[in-house]
Order: structure tokens, then sequence, then C-alpha cells
């Protein structure tokens, strides 16, 4: 009996259980720096890389080539000190990177494309291929008879018991991200479990996101000769996870 609950938390804990016959698993995460206003005006300024057992094996901060309009420090944690001090060039990162990257791996992570497109990795040739935690977390709901989709904080808060303040960090987020899809592995096949997991994710009350706490950073920009106050807007799909 103390056997089965034994085994039994352990396959909901997220932690990588007989999986060794499968491709090796790893997640990279990515956090920015803003170099505008615009939600787009983002320069990469931390990367992390964990394997599936949530072990850290590269987390590197990157000094960026253009000029930093906001270190967004209340989200990403990133102050220029930090950045001055232990920051490299993003070529030397990336190249870190991939040397510590089985070119079999899988990697998984929260709107994980956007990461590979900031580090230009390519499929194929850097690593095997993708598994994105918010299609594999996604929820039919039937009160809105489509797809509900969540944040990585809202999956680990409803699914790991852990929740999540801000500021963000890569490697933390990468760590939550491996949990999860090992959580996925071991439970997308018993209905039961599957459905119990949906469960937890629709009932468990929603943290507003970052972007909704602070919808607007003012800032002062030319615009077409004439200056007008814009909001630095945040770019929620690549810095919160959300569609």
């Amino acid at each position: 009996s103390s056997s089965s609950s034994s085994s039994s938390s352990s396959l909901l804990d997220g932690k990588s259980s007989s999986l060794s016959s499968q491709p090796p698993i790893f997640s990279i995460d990515v956090e920015c720096v803003a170099t505008g206003p615009q939600h787009n005006k983002r320069t990469v300024a931390q990367i992390a890389l964990v394997d599936q057992n949530g072990q850290i094996k590269c987390n590197v901060f990157v000094k960026p080539e253009e000029k930093v309009f906001s270190y967004l420090t209340a989200l990403t944690g990133l102050t220029e000190e930090l950045i001055e001090e232990k920051g490299i060039p993003l070529q030397e990162a990336v190249g870190k990177v991939k040397s510590l990257l089985p070119k079999e791996a899988i990697l998984v992570g929260q709107n994980i494309l956007k990461d590979v497109q900031w580090l230009k990795l390519s499929e194929g040739q850097d690593f095997a291929g993708m598994r994105d935690l918010a299609g594999l977390w996604r929820v039919k709901n039937p009160k809105y008879r489509s797809y509900t989709y969540f944040s990585l904080q809202h999956e680990a808060k409803s699914l790991l018991s852990l929740p999540q303040k801000e500021p963000h960090d890569a490697a933390t987020d990468a760590i939550l991200s491996v949990r999860l899809y090992n959580l996925y592995q071991n439970i997308h096949k018993d209905p039961y479990l599957k459905a119990w997991a949906e469960t937890l994710l629709l009932n468990t009350p929603r943290e507003k996101s970052f972007a909704a706490k602070n919808p607007v950073l003012t800032a002062c920009v030319w615009a077409g000769g004439i200056r007008a106050n814009v909001g630095l807007q945040y770019s929620i799909d690549n810095e919160e996870g959300l569609y």
C-alpha cells in the first residue's frame, strides 16, 4: 500500500519516470528586455537550458547590442547591473546552448517556438522536435464550446501546486516546463487522470497576468516628428506564454 502511494505520488509530481527509452527532453526559456516602447521591440537577455530531470545545464545572461529601453525588471528580474556584470554576446550564449543540446533532443516549453526563433535554432539540425505545453494542456471548455489555453504559471499552480510570483526567471520557467511535460507524459493516456488535470485547470482561480496588472508603462517617443506619450505594451505571447 505504501509502495502504491509512493508510486502514485511520483506519478503526479511532474518528475521524470520511465521515459529512458524516449528521445532526450530539454526545455529552453528566454527572457527579453525592451529596446523600444512597442511590444515587438525586444531582444534576448537571458537563456536557460534544463534537462528532463530538472537539472540546469546552462543559464546565461546576454548583453544586448542595441540600447536597452527598459529591463522590464518587475517582470524579468533583470537589471542593468546584472547584465553589465554577467552579460555575454548573444552569439557566444547561443553557442553554449548548442554545445549542450543533443541534436536528437525534443524541446518542450510554453510557446516554445518563440524561444527557438529568438535563438535562431533549426529544427532537424540543432534539435529534433518541439512540444508546446500550451497545446498539450489546452482544455475543451464546454461552457464556450472552444479550447481554453493557460499560461505556464496557471498550469504550474493548478497541476503542481507551485504558484509563481513575479519576477519571472528563465531557469525557473524551464524547470517548470519539464515538470509539466513529465506530468503530461505520465497521465495523458489515463482518462481518469487526464480528466482530473483538466478539472484542476478549469477550476483553479486564475490570477491576473502581469500585463493585466501593469497595462501601461508610460514613455515619451517621437512619432512622425510629433512628441507623443505612448504605452509600453507587454507582449504577453512571449513574456507570459499566453495566446
